[in-house]
C-alpha cells in the first residue's frame, strides 16, 4: 500500500461546512470519536473554490482508520447549523485529478490541530 492510499484510508471528505468553520471547530465536532477511538486529526483542509461561494468542502485526516470510520456515523449532524455530509475519501485518479494550481479562484487552507487552530 502507499503511502497515499494508507492516508486515504484515514481521512474523509466533508462537505456544506460554513465560512466559519475552522480547525479548531473540526477538532471539536469529531471530539467524541476521538475519544472513542484514541486517536487525534493529523491535518484539516479547507478548499475554498470561489470565496461568493455559501458552502464549502474539506478533508480531515486522522491517524487512525477506526476513527475515520466512526467519523461516518456523523453524516447529516449539524456543524455551524448546516448539516455537513461525510465521505470516505476516495484516492484520486490522476486522469481525474484538477489542477488547482492554475485556477486563481481555487484556496486551499490546510492545518495540523497542533500548528493552527484558526484559519484565517
Amino acid at each position: 500500500m502507499s503511502k497515499s492510499e494508507d492516508i486515504d484510508k484515514r481521512s474523509i471528505f466533508i462537505k456544506n461546512l460554513t465560512h466559519n468553520v475552522d480547525a479548531q471547530a473540526i477538532n471539536v465536532f469529531f471530539e467524541l470519536v476521538l475519544k472513542n477511538t484514541n486517536s487525534e486529526i493529523s491535518r484539516v483542509t479547507i478548499v475554498i473554490k470561489n470565496k461568493n461561494r455559501k458552502l464549502l468542502h474539506g478533508y480531515v485526516e486522522f491517524t487512525t482508520e477506526e476513527a475515520q470510520k466512526a467519523s461516518l456515523s456523523l453524516d447529516n449532524s449539524e456543524l455551524d447549523g448546516v448539516k455537513v455530509r461525510i465521505y470516505s475519501k476516495r484516492t484520486n485518479l490522476p486522469q481525474v485529478m484538477i489542477n488547482y494550481e492554475q485556477d486563481e479562484d481555487v484556496m486551499m487552507i490546510s492545518s495540523s490541530i497542533e500548528k493552527s487552530s484558526r484559519f484565517k
